[in-house]
């Protein structure tokens, strides 16, 4: 409200009520950059995933496996990355 002599007071209350407004945007502003580092994260992931998936599939062919066989390996290495790679290392031809 504006007093007597023109100047603009405010009430506790409403003080509260902005600084509760600020304050939710600010916590929404945390959330939003933790959730967005979420997602690049699991894009992150993904990408590598696709990518040794990919080379496994190729070192498969390249090492003259057949085409089933290299299916195989990357269908495994795509659904169970970690342990599909690690499986596919051990049992690769040298």
């Amino acid at each position: 409200y504006v007093d007597d002599r023109g100047r603009l007071r405010f009430s506790y209350e409403t003080l509260l009520f902005h600084l509760r407004i600020i304050y939710k945007r600010e916590v929404n502003k945390k959330m939003t950059a933790i959730f967005t580092m979420f997602i690049l994260f699991g894009i992150i992931l993904l990408f590598l995933n696709v990518i040794t998936s990919v080379w496994a599939y190729r070192d498969s062919i390249h090492k003259g496996n057949s085409k089933e066989y290299a299916l195989v390996v990357l269908v495994g290495t795509l659904f169970f990355p970690v342990i599909g790679l690690i499986v596919y290392l051990i049992i690769r031809n040298d």
